[in-house]
């Protein structure tokens, strides 16, 4: 736990960036997150830690409604690295977040340059070697590595790798085959490419724009439909349970953070500010807020933060967490799940 300032002395101030939308399809989970971090930082006040967070500056609104509620956030993807600079610029150096995974892939060279850290509950990416975006939740390399354990256990050697061709879809795709580089894909675009993948295989994986991954067995595939499986997939309205007359789907998911009285208490506080029930995604946040502290005042500002956070132990809601070179949390809790 953190220690408490010397009675008499000054609490430290600990500046901490928080980097999550405002707009866009992003800024409604963006909010619960940086009502998150303000929890904790709350409570590490009640410590006489000064703890104070800066937001980044936010991608700009889109202008048009509709337009603005249906977007994706390329936008915050455009603002990342701006965002990193501007708060190295106020010599804040230890950030939390950024929400989604295609940001912190597009700010990794924006946060060497100014040898500043992301600490993300909720990305996924990237997991490169010396990478400075630290993963409180699983990575994606973390979660297709499961899913091929499984797969091979369950359905045999020849699996079959599928993405609708989108940048995510591509990336978690890349993922996967990073565990089985000879696997074969295919594309949306080409229907007869997919059936093909899928009639030569034991088991399918599906990678699409609006859901996590998912795999099944080829005969399940075949039955659902592949290429009909995999549209459905990048439309947010996927439903599994469309599928359940043709067999399991199968996702790799993080286990659920158990609801410890501490986390209990966390989850009141927070539900008394945003009036939802804080779901693990929240709860990691708030974790890398504790993480974020811990890191500041072990490298007591003058620094490299990348090197206490590879060689550190850090205590927190979610339980005692450490990271690898390439910025995946060591052991994260995964299981393999029916979905439908």
């Amino acid at each position: 736990m953190l220690a408490a300032s010397a009675a008499g002395a000054a609490p430290w101030r600990l500046s901490i960036g928080v980097q999550f939308p405002i707009t866009g399809i992003d800024g409604g989970e963006g909010d619960r997150m940086r009502e998150a971090a303000d929890v904790a930082a709350q409570d590490l006040r009640s410590k006489d830690l000064a703890v104070h967070l800066v937001g980044a500056a936010g991608a700009q609104a889109v202008q048009n409604p509709h337009q603005d509620e249906g977007s994706d956030n390329q936008a915050d993807v455009a603002a990342g690295p701006a965002q990193i600079r501007a708060l190295a610029s106020q010599d804040i150096h230890v950030i939390v977040g950024p929400l989604r995974s295609n940001v912190a892939v597009a700010e990794s060279t924006a946060l060497a340059r100014a040898r500043s850290v992301a600490i993300t509950g909720t990305a996924g990416e990237p997991s490169e070697p010396d990478s400075r975006v630290f993963k409180l939740g699983p990575s994606d390399r973390q979660l297709a590595a499961a899913a091929r354990k499984f797969m091979l256990q369950k359905f045999g050697p020849r699996i079959c790798v599928l993405s609708d061709g989108t940048r995510k879809a591509r990336r978690e795709a890349a993922a996967f085959l990073a565990q089985t580089p000879a696997s074969p894909r295919a594309l949306l675009s080409n229907p007869r490419a997919i059936a093909r993948c899928a009639q030569g295989a034991d088991g399918v994986y599906l990678t699409a724009l609006a859901a996590p991954p998912v795999f099944c067995s080829a005969q399940t595939a075949r039955r659902a439909g592949t290429a009909r499986l995999l549209a459905a997939m990048s439309l947010r309205s996927f439903d599994p349970l469309a599928f359940a007359g043709a067999g399991a789907l199968w996702r790799a998911r993080p286990v659920s953070i158990p609801r410890t009285p501490a986390a209990d208490a966390v989850n009141n506080r927070y539900h008394a500010r945003a009036f939802v029930r804080a779901d693990d995604d929240a709860l990691r946040t708030y974790a890398a807020v504790q993480v974020a502290a811990q890191a500041f005042r072990r490298e007591q500002g003058g620094y490299d933060p990348s090197r206490v956070m590879r060689a550190t132990a850090f205590h927190t809601l979610i339980g005692t967490v450490r990271f690898e070179r390439n910025g995946d949390r060591v052991d994260p809790p995964i299981q393999v799940a029916r979905i439908n």
